[in-house]
């Protein structure tokens, strides 16, 4: 008996064909046998016909039983000689690496390469309000100024990172 799919649709197939339904039993065509469940169907097909199954699959899918011929690898003996061992490689050996071809280097990505760097260095200017000069407060404090200085450095450092 095969598990394949092949043949256990094959076999579902040829079990529907030749069982008849009588009420709550299953009658098989070939034999009159009854059957009380219709799961139980292809186990009986299997075991008591057996040979027309093997007909019917053999008509509709005679490729299930066609032998695959296998193409014989011609094994290639291996010299383990002193000069065998010691000559030179072939030339194709230094190209490829383990039977595949050795790939070149990739090229960077356009941000790396320098024609980019120096079209962002131009861009990356100082922002508008850095070169002008802050308004100044009679009344603010020694720690204004020094919060009004951090809130600039801050505004400096995110702008330039965009």
């Amino acid at each position: 008996r095969c598990c394949c799919d092949e043949c256990d649709g094959l076999v579902t197939r040829y079990s529907v064909k030749h069982l008849q339904t009588k009420g709550v039993r299953f009658r098989c065509k070939l034999c009159s046998e009854m059957v009380s469940r219709k799961a139980d169907a292809p186990l009986h097909f299997l075991a008591f016909h057996a040979a027309d199954l093997q007909v019917f699959k053999r008509s509709k899918q005679p490729e299930l039983f066609e032998v695959v011929r296998q193409k014989r690898t011609q094994e290639v003996k291996k010299s383990f000689r002193r000069e065998d061992v010691l000559r030179k490689r072939p030339a194709d050996d230094e190209v490829s690496f383990g039977g595949w071809a050795k790939k070149e280097k990739p090229m960077p990505p356009p941000c790396m390469m320098e024609g980019y760097q120096q079209d962002v260095e131009s861009v990356l200017t100082a922002p508008p309000w850095a070169n002008k000069a802050a308004p100044v407060c009679e009344g603010e404090t020694e720690m204004d100024r020094e919060v009004d200085r951090h809130v600039c450095e801050a505004q400096m450092r995110r702008f330039s990172k965009r």
